[in-house]
């Protein structure tokens, strides 16, 4: 029983893609309670459990967060000169690779019926990590219920737009990550692994 049950946990972390097309199904609130459960039981620096969820479903709004966030991402590759350019391109070339598993107009968060907005404290050594554990927890809960996820960390530029303020977060919070959630329309194929990046100290 105890080898079934490790092998479905390691199947769910192997099965786990970035999707980038969603289909329009809706997420019930149950399905998405369920994934914020997982998503509290990682582990955080002194049990802190700094995590703060702003969870947006409705589609206009999604649609104008993605608009606004492309807008600032684009202006910030402008801005940060020619090595920034120099991997936009680099990224670029990976899209237009992997366009057909894109959704057609939304190049942010993808289509997705919901949105999740994971902040927690400002200027915190450990929060951007405890929070990157929370929302793997998540992203594998989607997983094993059914879902896709993409992790969006162009999210965090929300707090460069007008629609900040409807997060109503407090002055000393901020977002770390957003994670795109909903049902995959298209599947991405396996992309490869680095293997030559490990020594052994013994």
């Amino acid at each position: 029983m105890q080898t079934k049950t490790v092998n479905t946990v390691l199947e769910t972390i192997y099965t786990r893609r970035a999707v980038r097309k969603f289909s329009e199904q809706a997420v019930a609130d149950d399905v998405l309670g369920q994934l914020l459960d997982a998503g509290r039981m990682a582990p955080s620096a002194f049990n802190s459990q700094p995590w703060i969820f702003r969870i947006v479903r409705n589609p206009v709004l999604i649609q104008q967060l993605s608009s606004a966030i492309g807008h600032y991402a684009l202006k910030e590759v402008w801005k940060n000169g020619p090595r920034a350019v120099i991997s936009a391109i680099r990224s670029m070339f990976h899209f237009v690779r992997t366009l057909r598993h894109h959704h057609p107009h939304d190049h942010v968060f993808y289509g997705a019926p919901v949105v999740i907005f994971i902040a927690g404290p400002r200027n915190s050594e450990w929060a951007p990590l405890d929070i990157g554990m929370c929302a793997q927890n998540i992203m594998l809960a989607a997983t094993a219920l059914g879902l896709a996820s993409c992790p969006i960390g162009f999210g965090k530029y929300i707090t460069h737009t007008a629609y900040y303020e409807q997060l109503k977060l407090g002055p000393d919070e901020i977002v770390y990550l957003s994670i795109a959630i909903g049902y995959a329309a298209d599947t991405p194929p396996v992309t490869s692994r680095i293997t030559d990046n490990v020594q052994y100290i013994d």
